[in-house]
Formats: structure tokens, C-alpha cells, sequence
């Protein structure tokens, strides 16, 4: 019986690990902020699908505010942190990308990766680098679309989904095409909507923060109060950017 109750504590512990990894890693507040400038590039927002046999222009894109604010108007994709200068919109945002799978149908999606052109200013921090992150968004793509002001459970939707990818940010990606290899669960997802559209949520993650946002906080009070449950029953930006960074 000892044996059993090792073993199931064993088990629980290993799939609250498998559930916060299959999750946004979702940092405190970001020292910087990437894809600035992104209504200026000449470059894509691209998902390559079967090593480029498919590839997709995204339909939409844009950003939503920590106060919940959105221009449907703007399709610029800034995420991170944006301080002064960049009212009346609030200082953190996370951006989003919508594709048309509308002429993917009865194809059996293997591999698939996310290219999303970063201008050769996009990249502002004052950290060395930054993870930027992205996943499924819980929102319709029509509310995605639509803006507005104060929902801010959109904001927190583009950065709290299953996780699909990532990748390490810096001065060195200004100029280029960030390509996100995307994972089983994109790539699950991909197959899913054929015919219909996907969205993809994007955040920004300082890699030195170990403070995550609540949303985050949420996440790891349950993984902690299950351990705890199973335990017992064992005994018994700082820079200023211009207004047009995000327009």
C-alpha cells in the first residue's frame, strides 16, 4: 500500500509538470518590448506548413493592451513593454495573428512553423535578449477582430493558451524573418481547423523574471494546492517609444 501511494504521488506530481509545461510561461513584467515598427517592414507573417509546401499569409494582426484596448484599424504586432509615449493605450500589450485555413482541406499537416518579419528598430530592451512566446487564444476570432476597450480578458487570453512555440529575441533578429518551429499541440490544432481559421496569441517573457503574472500565479497555486492535497493524503520598459511603434 506504502508502494501505491509513492507511486500515485509520483504520477500526480508528473502531470502537474506536463500541465505547466503545455502552458504559457507567463513572466512578470517585461523589460523590453519587439516587433516595433511592424506597419513599416516590407517583410510577411507567414505559417509554412509540411516544410513549405503550404505557406500562409496571415489574414490579420495586431495587439491588445493590458487595459484591454484595441484598434482594429491598427495591424501593427508590437508585444512587451511600451512606456511613455504611447498613450492613450496602456504600456504592456500582447499581439495576436490570424490565418485563413480555408484552402487547406483533406491534407494531413505534419510540421509547421511560424515566420513573423521583425523590423530592423523592432527589437528594444534592455536586456541582451527576450522569449517571445505564442499559443491558442480562448477568445473568438471575431471578438479578436472586432476591438474595442476595457476587456481585458482578451489581453490575458493571448498570453494564458497552450503553449505552440518559442523562441530567444534580440538585436540580432531586427531586419529578419523570427521563425517559431511550432509544436505536436500547433500542430494538432492546424489539423483541427482545416477549412476554418486559427488564431495564434503572442507574448513576451523576460528570461532572467522568476515572477509570474496572475494568470501564471493562478497556475502554479493549483499545481502547489494538488501537491499539497496529495501530500496529506500520503500521511493520512523603461525606454521611450514613439507613438508609431504600435501603430
Amino acid at each position: 500500500m506504502e508502494l501505491r501511494g509513492k507511486n500515485m504521488k509520483r504520477r500526480l506530481l508528473l502531470i502537474g509538470c506536463v500541465a505547466a509545461s503545455s502552458t504559457f510561461v507567463l513572466a512578470g513584467p517585461v523589460s523590453g518590448s519587439m516587433f516595433g515598427y511592424t506597419d513599416l517592414g516590407t517583410g510577411s507573417q507567414q505559417l509554412i506548413l509540411n516544410g513549405g509546401t503550404i505557406t500562409l499569409n496571415a489574414s490579420d494582426s495586431g495587439w491588445w493592451d493590458n487595459t484591454g484596448a484595441n484598434n482594429p484599424a491598427i495591424t501593427n504586432y508590437i508585444v512587451g513593454f511600451c512606456s511613455t509615449g504611447c498613450t492613450p493605450y496602456g504600456p504592456y500589450e500582447n499581439d495576436f495573428f490570424v490565418f485563413s485555413l480555408d484552402g487547406v482541406n483533406d491534407v494531413t499537416i505534419t510540421s509547421a512553423t511560424l515566420s513573423i518579419w521583425n523590423p530592423s528598430n523592432g527589437y528594444d530592451s534592455t536586456l541582451p535578449s527576450e522569449i517571445y512566446e505564442v499559443g491558442s487564444v480562448s477568445t473568438s476570432i471575431a471578438m479578436l477582430e472586432a476591438g474595442g476597450s476595457g476587456d481585458t480578458a482578451i489581453y490575458n487570453a493571448l498570453a494564458s493558451g497552450t503553449l505552440w512555440g518559442s523562441v530567444t529575441v534580440n538585436a540580432a533578429t531586427d531586419g529578419t524573418q523570427v521563425m517559431i518551429t511550432l509544436n505536436a499541440a500547433a500542430i494538432s490544432a492546424i489539423n483541427a481547423n482545416e477549412g476554418g481559421q486559427l488564431a495564434f496569441g503572442g507574448t513576451l517573457v523576460d528570461p532572467t523574471t522568476g515572477v509570474p503574472e496572475p494568470t501564471g500565479l493562478l497556475l502554479s497555486g493549483t499545481m502547489l494546492a494538488g501537491l499539497a492535497f496529495v501530500r496529506m493524503r500520503g500521511r493520512s520598459i523603461i525606454h521611450r517609444f514613439p507613438e508609431v511603434r504600435r501603430q
